[in-house]
């Protein structure tokens, strides 16, 4: 799925929705990293299973060498796995 503003929009509105938890990784008050984690993903082949799925997980270029990535992806599996065991 190609990145654009409708793309986030969706993110955004599924949010609202509460069909999304979504985060925003800061970085000295600048915008680093995000992700979205669905508890309860209705997408691919195991959708209809209710499992949990990352979704646009990303860090920025210029703070992919300072562990926030690692750090994120900590963060999101915990919160992944509080809905489901398979993420």
């Amino acid at each position: 799925e190609q990145s654009s503003p409708e793309k986030y929009l969706c993110r955004l509105k599924d949010q609202e929705n509460f069909k999304c938890i979504a985060l925003v990784v800061l970085y000295n008050k600048e915008v680093a990293g995000y992700v979205c984690i669905y508890p309860y993903s209705t997408n691919g082949i195991l959708g209809e299973e209710g499992f949990s799925e990352i979704a646009d997980f990303g860090i920025l270029e210029k703070y992919k060498d300072l562990g926030i990535e690692k750090k994120l992806l900590d963060i999101t599996e915990q919160i992944a796995s509080e809905y489901s065991n398979i993420v």
